[in-house]
């Protein structure tokens, strides 16, 4: 069951990284309720790393306003600026 729940996490996250254009707030809550779900997961693995990095995104989620501008390309200026973190939370699974 662990492997099953670990590949559904590692959708979602991929899920996000597809939704760079879609509205603020629905990107918002997507990254959100993924985070509640890798932190209970870490809890539930004894992932400190995992949890650590959660609570990193989730802290920079929190300074990022809800009426976030798109660049030019259409892309929203918070999945540009969280990209790079989320990409990393697959890693985390593993350890």
């Amino acid at each position: 069951m662990i492997s099953n729940e670990k590949d559904l996490l590692e959708n979602e996250i991929i899920n996000l990284l597809s939704s760079k254009n879609s509205r603020p707030y629905i990107f918002r809550t997507r990254l959100e309720r993924v985070l509640e779900r890798l932190l209970n997961y870490s809890e539930k693995n004894n992932l400190t790393l995992l949890r650590n990095k959660s609570l990193e995104v989730k802290s920079k989620l929190s300074y990022i306003s809800d009426q976030s501008n798109q660049t030019s390309d259409g892309s929203l200026k918070s999945f540009v600026f969280l990209e790079s973190d989320i990409k990393q939370l697959p890693n985390y699974l593993e350890r």
